[in-house]
């Protein structure tokens, strides 16, 4: 037990430094979305593993539906899915859903929703979906569409039949253009029939730049392409793991959610932007989409399963209930707007040292160029890269620039000083500011 326990507790120690912790012991934390959970949270959830209760099946709309003997963590689940539901701007009758293990997983259902949906049992095992996203869409569409035998595609390239993941450009924000969308798809539909689903993908907060497409618009687009291809399937899924709780609450943010009636499905995370546990997320589907990827079990003998995950761990949505319920949709709008001031003061640090910043909808800041190499040894730092132009997918014979970002969570008020300083000193030399209190 001895060496055991001592084992755990060096690795254990090895983590990142936490919010309260910016000294330079450890590589200081600039581009990872995360708060410290809500110490309350923390010691429910501790006390929920106890249990070990299981989830299995749990969902909004299935009281009767889950595995016997968690009664108590199956209900509150249900009560914070409805939670988030209203936040997403559904009524609870509108929308079904079920936690997931984080948006990745997420995703993966909604993209499976959306290649199911009024398919004929003669065509399920049939590829004749093609999907279609910003080139800043979360790798996780990827890899849903390879798990889904979608086949990739890449700039505008089109597989033989059409069908396939189609990464489009943005504009300089990062928004997905609109415009390339409603070209690839009527273009696809009429000369590729055996296309019959078409799944588009909305962000609602780029893992780069925290740029948000515009969700109302797409919307738009997908009703004026339902009238002429009706005998299409379309389906809109959007991936909110960054913006689920932030977007919300912003007035400059178009709606991300179920008020645009043809968003079908919506990811989200619970953590990431939250003061809460890593591996807590959740789909949001519309009710008459709720069964269309349903599987039977014994042990689940009421409505079944519709999601990809089994088994669960009832104490998450213990603690993800206790801290939606202790924060309130006033807790909810001020974190929001404590995120986007955070932001904004990075971003004014940030401006001073003469950095191109790319526009952010949400509290993310795309920097253009590429982190010093003198301070990677210092700094937890997201890199990856951006078309020059903004309006095209990335090639390999096309110019791109190297972009990093800044996550703005509570421990970047005092990180941003460090590195602002620590740049200072790697463009001119001067000295850092190490004793900043």
């Amino acid at each position: 037990m001895a060496e055991v326990s001592d084992q755990l507790k060096r690795n254990i120690s090895l983590a990142v430094p936490r919010s309260d912790d910016t000294t330079v012991k450890g590589k200081k934390i600039i581009s990872f979305p995360f708060q410290d959970p809500l110490p309350f949270a923390t010691r429910v959830l501790a006390k929920a593993f106890q249990t070990n209760a299981n989830n299995i099946g749990t969902r909004l709309h299935n009281a009767d539906g889950s595995e016997g003997g968690f009664e108590g963590s199956q209900e509150l689940e249900r009560r914070l899915l409805s939670m988030i539901a209203e936040i997403l701007g559904a009524k609870s009758e509108e929308v079904d859903g079920f936690m997931t293990l984080g948006a990745t997983a997420s995703n993966l259902d909604g993209m499976q929703i959306g290649r199911e949906k009024g398919r004929t049992p003669d065509k399920q095992c049939k590829n004749t979906t093609a999907i279609f996203g910003s080139f800043l869409t979360h790798y996780s569409i990827d890899r849903a569409a390879k798990t889904l035998n979608i086949a990739p595609n890449f700039d505008d390239t089109e597989n033989d039949d059409g069908t396939g993941y189609y990464k489009l450009g943005t504009d300089g924000r990062g928004r997905v253009l609109v415009e390339q969308i409603e070209e690839k798809i009527e273009r696809i539909a009429a000369e590729h029939p055996i296309v019959t689903h078409f799944i588009v993908v909305g962000n609602a907060g780029t893992t780069m730049l925290g740029s948000v497409d515009d969700i109302p618009q797409i919307d738009a687009l997908i009703t004026k392409l339902k009238a002429r291809f009706p005998e299409k399937h379309f389906h809109f899924h959007v991936d909110a793991a960054f913006g689920a709780f932030v977007a919300p609450f912003l007035r400059d943010v178009p709606d991300i959610g179920f008020r645009n009636k043809n968003v079908g499905t919506v990811g989200v995370d619970i953590y990431k932007t939250l003061p809460g546990h890593v591996g807590s997320g959740a789909l949001f589907v519309r009710r008459d989409l709720a069964n269309v990827t349903r599987s039977s079990s014994e042990y689940v003998p009421i409505g079944g399963s519709i999601s990809s995950v089994g088994s669960k761990p009832g104490a998450m949505a213990v603690a993800c209930y206790a801290i939606l319920r202790l924060l309130g949709k006033k807790g909810l709008q001020e974190n929001a707007q404590r995120l986007m001031s955070i932001a904004s003061f990075a971003r004014d640090q940030l401006s001073e040292l003469n950095l191109h910043l790319f526009p952010n909808d949400l509290p993310i800041i795309g920097v253009s160029g590429r982190f010093p190499v003198e301070l990677l040894d210092y700094y937890i730092v997201h890199e990856s890269t951006f078309p020059l132009n903004g309006r095209q997918p990335l090639r390999e014979d096309s110019g791109f620039a190297h972009i990093w970002n800044v996550v703005a969570m509570p421990h970047i008020e005092k990180n941003i000083l460090h590195l602002t300083a620590d740049y200072r000193w790697v463009l001119h030399g001067r000295n850092s500011l190490w004793n900043i209190d």
